[in-house]
């Protein structure tokens, strides 16, 4: 793996989220191109006792989800993502081309 993307990974979850032991970090990665970062995320977070969960999402369903939901259905995924980032302690989303 690239040792950018390992450095990269240390410095978001040591000195940006500062996480802790017991902590639990949100990842949510965009794109085919996230992946190492993700894995590296989730390797540096264990290293420190965190907790990372991660939430792996794809533009092109997401869109075919949004072009046909309802208002109500809208809502109702509001109101799971919220609880879900409620629960966490620090978040982080990568976002690829």
């Amino acid at each position: 793996m690239d040792q950018r993307i390992i450095k990269l990974a240390k410095n978001l979850i040591n000195h940006s989220c500062r996480l802790k032991e017991g902590e639990k970090v949100l990842i949510e990665a965009y794109g085919d191109t996230t992946r190492d970062l993700t894995k590296a995320l989730v390797k540096e977070a264990y290293s420190v006792g965190a907790l990372p969960f991660v939430t792996i999402k794809d533009n092109s369903v997401l869109r075919t989800i949004l072009n046909d939901c309802s208002v109500e259905q809208l809502q109702h995924m509001a109101k799971y993502e919220l609880e879900r980032m409620k629960d966490m302690d620090a978040y982080i989303g990568i976002r690829g081309g």
